[in-house]
């Protein structure tokens, strides 16, 4: 079983450079980078260091896939992420989706994906077994139940409406985020696995 590393963010980010640099796409050119981890671990702040270290790769954030609560680690979110973004951009074709406006409660704005070198899939569920045979590298970010829960609600604190309400649902999504990862078997199919409480500042 692969280490979990106890590495400052900088390493950490040079590592997953340094994996996907020497990992040929499975299929097609472009090689896709999936970060995943339990909520509050520090996968979006990876996500975007990364991205300008491979020339503004492009980043899809799974919770843009989904559409409201009840619908995140669904079968439909795992057959977008496959049919609309990872078929065809493994194919050197544009890929497409249309996100969700999680304050409007609503579908947002269509989004395409073309012309990179790579792409950057974060989010819960980015590592699902969907995922795989077009990985290049899949990364794994830990981070304690209780800690990531505190990192997630000082950050959203002021973009929420009802903060009890956003609680309670972020309580019940960290329960259903442990059942999606012990179903797919994230944590044993990823290339590398970091320790978030220590390399992302709160």
């Amino acid at each position: 079983m692969l280490k979990l590393l106890q590495l400052d963010f900088d390493r950490a980010c040079s590592l997953v450079i340094e994996h996907l640099s020497i990992t040929p796409p499975p299929v097609g050119e472009v090689k896709i980078l999936a970060i995943d981890g339990p909520a509050g671990a520090g996968k979006t702040t990876m996500a975007q260091a990364l991205s300008l270290s491979l020339r503004n790769a492009p980043i899809v954030h799974m919770d843009q896939l989904y559409r409201g609560w009840d619908d995140a680690l669904t079968p439909r979110v795992a057959s977008i992420l496959r049919d609309q973004i990872l078929t065809p951009i493994s194919q050197s074709k544009t890929g497409s989706y249309r996100g969700w406006d999680w304050l409007k409660d609503r579908e947002g704005e269509r989004v395409t994906i073309s012309g990179h070198s790579h792409l950057i899939v974060e989010g819960v569920g980015s590592a699902q077994k969907v995922m795989r045979p077009f990985a290049s590298t899949m990364v794994w970010i830990d981070i304690p139940t209780h800690l990531g829960l505190t990192r997630v609600l000082e950050r959203d604190r002021d973009k929420v409406k009802d903060f009890a309400l956003f609680e309670n649902q972020m309580r019940s999504w960290q329960s259903r985020e442990i059942l999606h990862f012990e179903r797919e078997e994230t944590f044993q199919s990823v290339h590398l696995r970091f320790s978030g409480e220590a390399f992302i500042p709160n």
